[in-house]
């Protein structure tokens, strides 16, 4: 009884690590680390969700808004790196009011 106890109580605490890492990996995929803003995965992901929302609501519409800055490595390439990190992080918390 007490190993079918442990070995429980193991499986228990195996699938907390494995599920925080596994929401460790989604953030890391769809999130840029420098910044925290969701990349287009995180975006494309979530239109599809909505999209299967939707279909169950009927005239249901929703708006979504991204912005892609053109040539971005280019003037991350261009400035220095200091000055464009320090441009990338202002743009993101300006974006997320």
């Amino acid at each position: 009884m007490l190993t079918l106890l442990v070995t429980l109580a193991g499986g228990f605490y195996a699938s907390l690590y494995l599920n925080r890492d596994r929401k460790k990996l989604v953030a890391e995929n769809e999130q840029d680390p420098l910044t925290g803003v969701h990349n287009r995965r995180a975006f494309e992901a979530r239109v599809k969700s909505l999209e299967r929302y939707t279909l169950t609501l009927i005239n249901t519409h929703y708006s979504m808004v991204m912005f892609d800055i053109d040539h971005f490595k280019r003037s991350m390439t261009s400035m220095a790196i200091r000055r464009a990190i320090r441009r990338s992080v202002i743009s993101a918390i300006w974006l997320r009011r």
